[in-house]
């Protein structure tokens, strides 16, 4: 359903006001269920927009949370090399916002030498190399 929804609001907003509007759907409380079928669909545009709405949103659910999590860790493996680096970016501020700065360093360190794309690796490194600062 709501992957129809979005699909609607893409071909008809011109200026991003529907798609603002969408967001705040989740923002006053929207099935953040929802991201994750957005999550798992086949079409960059809509990954983007969950992984969008997951950054915007505060989800405290620690079901869905831990689904969402998995998610985007599978885009970081199988997604697009743009929506690698969405996940990487997005999946960043979860576990930082969750664990400690050493669990952080250690996904980075993984994703680094595990991932074959450079963009992702050079992401991972940015970020690991933050930690450190």
């Amino acid at each position: 359903m709501i992957i129809k929804q979005l699909l609607e609001i893409i071909d008809k907003d011109v200026d991003g006001e529907l798609l603002n509007a969408f967001t705040d759907e989740f923002r006053g409380g929207r099935n953040p269920k929802d991201i994750i079928e957005l999550l798992q669909s086949q079409n960059d545009e809509l990954i983007s927009f969950g992984i969008y709405v997951v950054g915007e949103i505060n989800i405290e659910d620690s079901k869905i949370k831990k689904a969402i999590k998995e998610e985007l860790y599978k885009l970081i493996e199988i997604g697009s090399s743009y929506i690698r680096i969405l996940s990487l970016t997005s999946i960043s501020s979860i576990i930082l916002e969750e664990s400690d700065l050493n669990k952080a360093k250690s996904f980075y360190a993984r994703i680094f030498e595990e991932n074959d794309d450079e963009g992702v690796k050079a992401l991972a490194k940015k970020l690991y190399n933050k930690g450190n600062g």
